[in-house]
């Protein structure tokens, strides 16, 4: 069925994002921290969702279907729908064949990533999404040319590039040929949010940021930290050029 008028269920303003059309789209909004949430277990998910609400705005949540990427995770969306605060949600799917269940995760998420090597109905995906309140990004594996977003980023507003060669965990180093996609990516699309998922650290944030991206997905070097909002302050002020 058609997606045309879903609205999330949860969030900010009664559970409705406004949803600005794409004529109208600038330059992308200040940089962004956006916490990932990698769990096999719902409960650990809401356990670290407690930890960042209202130090980020928005944090990741990670679907794998043990398929796409592994291990598989948990994966029913009807318990984001539980979640309370105010933090804006996004659902990052590894999964196979991310179109047979948009319409869950559209009603409970603020904002739905979905793998480019997932699917072979992307144009399709994107009309979908064209007057929702709900965003949609496209996610590329490190090995996926950038490029291969040409024909669709007039209608995109976020890229998120994978920083690390094997998915679906946490704790992994950046790969280095990220850098050069992402001033590949920037080039192609001025106006685009592009994130980085994986292997983000304090010590290489700045680097990342400078050559062109714009929020950054980050795991395993908050939540393993002693002081999580801490942690999180210290990584908003690297690219926000105020660290001490």
């Amino acid at each position: 069925g058609s997606l045309l008028n879903f609205q999330t269920t949860r969030g900010i303003n009664g559970g409705t994002i406004n949803w600005t059309p794409r004529s109208q789209k600038n330059m992308p909004s200040e940089p962004l921290i956006i916490p990932a949430i990698l769990e096999t277990s719902f409960d650990e998910v809401q356990k670290k969702l407690a930890l960042v609400e209202g130090f980020a705005l928005w944090a990741q949540v990670d679907v794998s279907d043990g398929l796409f990427a592994h291990p598989e995770t948990w994966s029913n969306p009807e318990l984001l729908s539980l979640v309370e605060g105010k933090i804006k949600i996004e659902a990052h799917l590894m999964v196979e064949h991310p179109e047979d269940e948009l319409a869950q995760w559209t009603s409970v998420a603020d904002r739905v990533i979905v793998h480019y090597e997932a699917t072979d109905k992307l144009a399709s995906i994107i009309d979908r999404f064209s007057e929702s309140t709900v965003k949609l990004g496209i996610a590329l594996c490190m090995d996926t040319l950038v490029n291969v977003l040409d024909p669709f980023l007039k209608d995109l507003s976020h890229v998120q590039l994978m920083g690390i060669a094997e998915i679906g965990g946490q704790g992994h180093t950046l790969d280095e040929r990220i850098f050069s996609r992402i001033k590949k990516l920037r080039a192609l699309a001025p106006d685009v949010t592009i994130a980085i998922d994986g292997g983000v650290t304090l010590d290489n944030v700045t680097a990342l940021k400078d050559v062109g991206a714009t929020n950054f997905v980050v795991g395993s070097a908050l939540f393993q930290s002693a002081d999580v909002s801490g942690a999180l302050a210290e990584f908003q002020n690297r690219i926000n050029g105020t660290s001490t």
